[in-house]
């Protein structure tokens, strides 16, 4: 079974909200959701509730569009990443997925834990090929569920949670990657960037184009952020909150 090398944990923990058993398994979790209620509707709308009040939000939308910000952080940290640092795509079956908090962190990260075995590139399997397909059903098996569930419980716009996806691939093959890969595996991250960006055919997101494709087009800060093609709606949450730095409507 191909599993993560404890180096490899030690840098998806140190650089993101990755569980690390040899340094998290002596904490006591605050809170536990099991992968059962996240790709569940009930479930869904049980955590969809609790955050709402977690956050003490004052909009569902905006409580919802926050939650698939998360799920996009989480997407690209625990599954993209170490599919392109690692050459090994962790598991997607939901029994081995918790989310486990730690910290009584106000925005909500608990840390994610993955018990599934991982998938690597085998002897000498094409490399694009492989991504291609890890990233496709990375997408139809859990990314696409999810947030038809959510969209089917809050009317969330599919096109504004795929942007939340987006800019979070983003983020990570065009600014972080170079800050923990070396020259070889920063090659390898174009790559694999390529792939989704550009080699994702619409049918797999069950729309008529890829939805990570839009953001490239759009215009970039000083700092390489991409400006959003679309409002993420959580400038709506409650009093205390704004618009963010990339956001479209921002006065």
């Amino acid at each position: 079974m191909t599993t993560l090398r404890q180096e490899e944990v030690q840098l998806l923990s140190e650089h993101f909200k990755y569980y690390n058993p040899k340094a998290d398994d002596h904490e006591t979790p605050l809170d536990i959701v099991y992968g059962e209620e996240l790709f569940t509707k009930e479930g869904l709308q049980t955590l969809l509730d609790k955050l709402h009040v977690y956050w003490t939000s004052e909009d569902k939308l905006a409580t919802a569009s926050m939650f698939t910000k998360r799920i996009g952080i989480y997407m690209v940290t625990t599954y993209l990443v170490p599919m392109t640092l690692f050459s090994k795509m962790p598991g997607l079956d939901s029994e081995g997925i918790k989310m486990i908090r730690l910290d009584e962190n106000s925005l909500w990260f608990p840390k994610w834990k993955n018990d599934n075995a991982l998938n690597s590139v085998q002897g000498d399997q094409d490399r694009e090929e492989w991504v291609k397909e890890q990233v496709t059903l990375l997408i139809q098996e859990m990314i696409l569920p999810l947030f038809q569930n959510v969209h089917h419980i809050t009317k969330l716009p599919m096109t504004t949670m795929w942007e939340n996806l987006a800019i979070y691939i983003y983020w990570f093959y065009e600014q972080y990657y170079s800050k923990i890969a070396n020259d070889e595996i920063q090659t390898q991250a174009q790559e694999d960037f390529k792939v989704i960006k550009d080699d994702l055919s619409g049918d797999i997101f069950q729309s008529k184009r890829n939805p990570l494709a839009q953001l490239q087009y759009q215009p970039c800060q000083p700092d390489g952020a991409h400006m959003r093609k679309l409002c993420c709606l959580t400038y709506r949450m409650n009093d205390d909150s704004k618009y963010c730095r990339t956001c479209p409507n921002r006065p």
